[in-house]
């Protein structure tokens, strides 16, 4: 069918040479899997597929394992239940059964989303090595391979806990150029309001950062939709966009409402918050840059 690999039939071993913010889901398995046991596959579904697809094999997995392929016609789009990888990956066991179709989602989770998966996949590892086939025997429960345990949560919740700071200031509020006039402008007011908010920490200029962000966020999926980006579906670049906008919006709302009688919010929290909005333009806005009308 149209589902097709890049050219050169790449590859497994991971060894990526660049890593967007955040931390890509299979960014260090080198060391937790031997050669041979896993196998990773990133599928371009975006409406420029084949072109992503060759972007993406040379920013990230050169000289990598990684089957990394592209579908250019909707036909050829899974006939199963899935979705983006932000939202979720899908494992499949050596024998080609569904061992999830929906691990926590990057989008949600964060970092903490692959912890999970990395547990699963050591399952199925052991399963298929002498002497497992008594755990072969027993079912993998979603609930407990995937649950994000509390610890992380909090994490993701509260950067700081028991005096111990998990997030390092920000070296840079700086947001990257998308190729549009309007929606660089209101960037370069959003770097403004993340610098205003992480000295001051006072709710109000959180506040503002929080009315900024999401006006733009509102502005920026108009855009989107005009410029003709997919809208509805599992595979929509447009939806899984507008979930991180929402989350985003959620963090800096729990922010605003955690502060003191001083109305000063803790410094990691606005750490936090200034740390989604600039991963989120560095990673989902570069999925517009140089499209938008």
């Amino acid at each position: 069918g149209g589902a097709r690999r890049a050219r050169g039939d790449p590859l497994l071993r991971l060894r990526l040479r660049r890593v967007p913010p955040g931390r890509a889901a299979n960014a260090h398995v080198d060391d937790a899997f031997p050669k041979g046991q896993v196998r990773f596959v990133c599928v371009s579904v975006d409406e420029r597929a084949e072109e992503v697809a060759w972007e993406f094999q040379r920013l990230f997995f050169a000289d990598s394992d990684v089957l990394n392929a592209f579908i250019e016609d909707e036909g050829d789009f899974p006939k199963f239940p899935t979705q983006l990888g932000c939202s979720g990956l899908v494992v499949l066991d050596a024998e080609g059964r569904f061992a999830t179709i929906r691990s926590p989602a990057y989008t949600q989770y964060r970092d903490a989303a692959f912890e999970p998966v990395e547990r699963l996949l050591e399952q199925l590892v052991a399963y298929g090595k002498p002497g497992g086939e008594e755990k072969r025997k027993r079912k993998i429960r979603d609930e407990d391979a995937f649950a994000v345990s509390e610890e992380r949560a909090a994490v993701i919740e509260r950067p700081c806990s028991d005096g111990k700071c998990c997030i390092s200031g920000l070296p840079s509020f700086e947001l990257p150029s998308v190729g549009h006039a309007g929606m660089d402008a209101e960037h370069a007011e959003l770097e403004d309001a993340m610098r205003a908010a992480a000295k001051s920490r006072a709710v109000s200029d959180v506040d503002t950062l929080r009315k900024l962000f999401t006006e733009h966020a509102e502005r920026e999926e108009e855009l989107m939709r005009r410029s003709g980006f997919r809208t509805g579906g599992i595979f929509s670049v447009l939806e899984s966009h507008v979930a991180d906008h929402s989350s985003i919006a959620e963090v800096a709302a729990k922010v605003a409402a955690g502060a003191d009688d001083d109305r000063l919010v803790p410094a990691t929290a606005v750490d936090q918050l200034c740390r989604r909005i600039v991963e989120h333009a560095l990673t989902f806005d570069m999925h517009y840059k140089g499209r938008l009308i």
